[in-house]
């Protein structure tokens, strides 16, 4: 179970105020319901202006929620891919593949 408090407006705000500009805040939420994830990123983007990415956790009751201090730099994201996947074995274009699907066009990054 993820902590109320983890997504808490007081909390949040707190880890926004601690990030430099290029600062990103991601949270592991154990999805309870839809609507613990509803608030949980409607916190999110009231704190980090919409600036909030969702990637769910497929064959798990995860969600990791990743909110940026500043727009992030898509571009640099998908040169980083063959880095990601050579150095760290990560697969990091389904991964942007798959927030692409997930946060559609004008819901706050893409």
């Amino acid at each position: 179970k993820t902590p109320t408090w983890v997504t808490s407006d007081a909390f949040v705000d707190t880890c926004r105020a601690c990030l430099k500009r290029e600062g990103v805040l991601t949270v592991n939420l154990l999805i309870e319901d839809e609507d613990m994830v509803k608030q949980a990123l409607w916190n999110l983007r009231q704190v980090f202006e919409k600036r909030v990415l969702c990637l769910p956790v497929p064959q798990h009751d995860n969600l990791i929620l990743m909110a940026f201090a500043a727009p992030p730099d898509l571009d640099a994201m998908a040169r980083a891919e063959e880095t990601a996947k050579e150095n760290w074995r990560l697969e990091f274009p389904r991964f942007l593949q798959m927030l692409r699907k997930v946060n559609p066009r004008g819901s706050g990054i893409f």
